[in-house]
Parts: C-alpha cells; structure tokens; sequence
C-alpha cells in the first residue's frame, strides 16, 4: 500500500511509523524522522522525502540500517525517494545504498 505520513518527534521514541510500501513523508525540518515497523524478511519500504529539509529514518526497535548502530537513524536530504529492504529481523538496507 502507500501513505503519507508527517514526520514527528527527535528521536527513535516520538518518531511517526511507517509501515512496508510506499510512503510519501511530509514535515521534513532536519530534526524530525519516521521510524519503520517490523515487518518480515524481504518487506521493502519505498520513501520520498518532501521539499524543504533533511528527514530522520529510524530502524524498527532493536535492528540496524546499513552499517549502523541498532536504533540508528540514517538522515537522507529532502526531495529523495530511496528503497529500504529487510534483510533480517535486525537488519534493513538501503538501496541505493546510502552514506550511513
């Protein structure tokens, strides 16, 4: 499916979820994010960041995007659209794949 979600929050707690699909994020001011929900091996989440600022993209709870942390937030520029795939139940990558 697809939605459009405003980003919120600071940090991986007040993040707005995302879910599996494509979601179009608004609200973007280099400080808020979104957090993806777990989904199952093979889920891929497609983003487009809206116009104007930088945009958080928080892990589900306890899993790891790229190269990072677990719970770490990639922070991709405004006006991308990029793919997320999970590869594990603690491990997502981006794609293309993206400086983290």
């Amino acid at each position: 499916g697809h939605a459009t979600v405003a980003a919120l929050g600071s940090t991986v707690a007040d993040a707005a979820p995302i879910y599996p699909g494509i979601t179009l994020v608004s609200g973007a001011d280099d400080a808020v994010g979104v957090i993806m929900q777990n989904g199952v091996p093979g889920d891929i989440y497609i983003i487009k960041v809206g116009a104007g600022a930088d945009l958080k993209v928080y892990p589900p709870t306890g899993a790891a995007i790229n190269g990072l942390s677990a719970n770490g937030a990639i922070t991709v520029v405004d006006d991308v659209s990029f793919l997320i795939w999970q590869h594990t139940a603690t491990q997502f990558y981006t794609l293309p794949l993206l400086p983290s």
